[in-house]
């Protein structure tokens, strides 16, 4: 009867802690995935036009569905999707802020065109939530600039 209550008690303990440090561990090892993954994403390349290269573009995408998708599944907790998150709108910073940058080489004919395209990409990101406010308010910052002139 002893040994009854002692493996009860034990088993009701014991087990929730268990299953809570293998959770914590499963999606440490995830978390570690994603920055490695985040840190490689690059963001200097662009295309002949000055535009983000397509695949770099594509790449951070794909990378921000499978953290959103692992976020829903539950495999990482909301304070690391936020964390993570928060990284890639650095990335998606950085691609902006080099296409601005790219401007300086553009002809004054064209700037103003790729201008309005470079606003209206950022308003997107923004809209769709892949750049967080700071990061937009100083992509703001940086093409009124160009606007001016």
């Amino acid at each position: 009867m002893f040994g009854f209550v002692l493996s009860t008690i034990l088993g009701t303990v014991l087990i929730p802690i268990f299953l809570t440090w293998r959770k914590s561990k499963s999606q440490g090892k995830k978390l570690d995935y994603y920055y490695h993954e985040i840190n490689n994403l690059k963001t200097n390349v662009l295309e002949e036009n000055g535009k983000i290269a397509v695949d770099n573009l594509t790449n951070i995408n794909n990378s921000r569905n499978d953290i959103e998708q692992q976020y829903t599944r539950g495999k990482i907790n909301k304070e690391q999707f936020d964390k993570l998150a928060d990284d890639l709108s650095k990335k998606y910073r950085e691609i902006f802020k080099n296409e601005i940058d790219y401007l300086d080489n553009v002809s004054e004919y064209d700037k103003e065109k790729r201008l309005n395209e470079i606003k209206i990409d950022i308003e997107d990101a923004y809209a769709d939530e892949k750049i967080n406010e700071l990061h937009y308010d100083l992509l703001q910052k940086k093409l009124l600039k160009y606007e001016k002139q």
